[in-house]
């Protein structure tokens, strides 16, 4: 059995990306009938999810220590903008846009509690069924959007994280 080490040091390359993305799926309906003659129906529900987001980097660093329950990393200058729907009744709705440029971010993690230096002027919103998020110019807070509960200034950031959900990915 092969285990990954998370103690390892990553040195991250400058990166560009821009991820266009759309999904749709279709309900579907169908009626059965069990052993003992009761009927049923099941439902599978619409599913959307549509944006467009980018980011460019020029690197960075990330460190775990004790098995990965500390958690340091790095990064330079970049800079992302992101805008989308994603919606499945009765499961899920978030609906953002965000613009996000940062001089040099540096972050120390350990359990679910984060302290972060981060020259910043991220601005934008982001409301769902998971929690919101509202940035201007870099002040703002997380509240449960991103598994994410924290206080954010133009210098910085501190809070919570918590294991990530399946919600809007």
């Amino acid at each position: 059995m092969s285990r990954t080490n998370q103690d390892d040091f990553k040195v991250l390359g400058p990166d560009a990306r821009v991820d266009p993305y759309a999904n749709y799926e279709a309900v579907s309906i169908s009626d059965r009938t069990d052993y003992h003659g009761r009927q049923s129906r099941d439902i599978e529900r619409n599913t959307v999810k549509t944006g467009v987001s980018g980011h460019a980097t020029t690197g960075g660093f990330q460190k775990g220590y004790g098995e990965g329950s500390v958690k340091v990393s790095g990064e330079g200058p970049n800079a992302g903008a992101s805008v989308g729907v994603n919606y499945a009744p009765g499961e899920y709705a978030r609906a953002s846009a965000m613009a996000e440029a940062s001089l040099v971010r540096g972050s120390v993690q350990a359990g679910p509690a984060f302290v972060e230096g981060n020259l910043n002027a991220n601005t934008g919103i982001q409301v769902g069924s998971d929690g919101a998020r509202v940035n201007v110019l870099g002040f703002g807070a997380h509240v449960g959007a991103s598994n994410r509960f924290s206080i954010d200034t133009p210098f910085g950031s501190f809070g919570f994280k918590s294991k990530p959900s399946s919600c809007c990915d």
